[in-house]
């Protein structure tokens, strides 16, 4: 059996898109990825992480650069970076399904 931190705090990135060490995608929308903590300071949170970023959210060359300043123990997240859910129930309480007609 292996500890969870040595198994996915080295998975970071996924088809040209960059996300924080210590998280893994679990959703691939469009524009990026919706991956879930892991890290012992944001454990079980939930984040959108920008695809195509604008300059204003990512004014460093690289998606490596940006997301090295993530610290959420000190609420750094970088511009490609968004907090949806404190937890995956409060993420899943979020989302709204559409009936079908």
């Amino acid at each position: 059996m292996f500890p969870v931190d040595t198994l996915f705090l080295n998975y970071d990135s996924s088809s040209g898109v960059s996300f924080p060490k210590g998280t893994i995608p679990f959703i691939d929308p469009q524009e990026g990825e919706i991956v879930i903590s892991l890290r012992k300071d944001s454990f079980g949170k939930i984040y959108f992480c920008e695809a195509n970023p604008t300059s204003e959210q990512m004014p460093e060359d690289a998606f490596e650069v940006a997301m090295s300043k993530f610290d959420p123990a000190k609420n750094q997240l970088p511009g490609i970076v968004r907090e949806l859910a404190g937890s995956f129930t409060e993420f899943i309480n979020l989302l709204e399904i559409e009936e079908w007609e």
